[in-house]
């Protein structure tokens, strides 16, 4: 679903559910390119996904939540391997909220993605023998 935003600069995303699926979000304008709409979509849509799968680890604790899909997209790793962006950019706003756990995580999403870690184990995992 696509919404009308009226500010210059940024977009905007959020999730919910219908009455029957859940939906994803994004407002933008004639400004927005196709690659920012498509790489907040993919991080909407991986807060539904840990949603939807119940992942506990994830959706109970917002500082997680946010700190790892900022490391992911938009402008994170998987961004870059889409093609959608070519270097990672963490949000300032989530920085200042969750500085210790950016600080902390940073080098180990790093070298999981950077040693391709996630064709052996998944990311929670990965998180749990490292952090």
């Amino acid at each position: 679903m696509l919404g009308f935003y009226p500010w210059t600069k940024g977009l905007h995303g959020s999730t919910g559910f219908t009455k029957k699926f859940p939906a994803v979000a994004v407002f933008v304008n004639e400004r927005t390119r196709i690659e920012e709409i498509l790489d907040l979509v993919y991080h909407e849509a991986l807060h539904m996904l840990f949603r939807l799968n119940n992942v506990t680890e994830i959706t109970g604790n917002r500082a997680l939540e946010e700190t790892l899909l900022d490391f992911i997209c938009p402008n994170g790793y998987i961004s870059i391997a889409l093609g959608l962006k070519r270097t990672i950019k963490i949000s300032p706003k989530h920085y200042q909220e969750f500085k210790e756990l950016y600080d902390k995580l940073k080098p180990i999403i790093k070298e999981y993605f950077e040693r391709r870690r996630f064709e052996r184990t998944s990311i929670l995992e990965y998180l749990k023998k490292t952090a």
